[in-house]
């Protein structure tokens, strides 16, 4: 519970019950190879004034320099402090990969043990 308390204080008084995820965050997890493989840090790599807008649909986008983007969609918290979310990846090609990560953030935004499902393609 702490850390979900500490991660709503980092949205700032605007969106409160909000976490606010940053893709640029998640711009250097291999999505495609094993994205479990490593930590997945969500937020904390930018001020949140930093970080654009979720657009119409809660998505927010980030572009990865060289080509390619990441969004992620914030989906829930549980009561035991476990994040669900979605992360739309391209590295730059023709195909997007979209995931489901589920997972616990420390105080710094890393998710030392992430759970992520790749949902299937169109």
């Amino acid at each position: 519970m702490i850390h979900l308390i500490a991660a709503l204080a980092l949205v700032g008084a605007d969106e409160p019950a909000t976490p606010l995820l940053d893709p640029s965050c998640m711009a250097a997890v291999a999505w495609v190879v094993d994205p479990e493989a490593k930590p997945i840090q969500i937020f904390g790599c930018r001020e949140s004034s930093e970080i654009p807008a979720p657009d119409a649909n809660d998505w927010v986008h980030h572009n990865i320099a060289g080509g390619g983007y990441v969004w992620a969609k914030m989906g829930s918290v549980n009561a035991d402090s476990v994040w669900t979310f979605h992360v739309q990846y391209n590295g730059g090609g023709s195909g997007t990969f979209e995931y489901v990560v589920h997972g616990e953030p420390d105080m710094k935004g890393i998710i030392q043990s992430p759970k992520v499902e790749a949902l299937p393609g169109d």
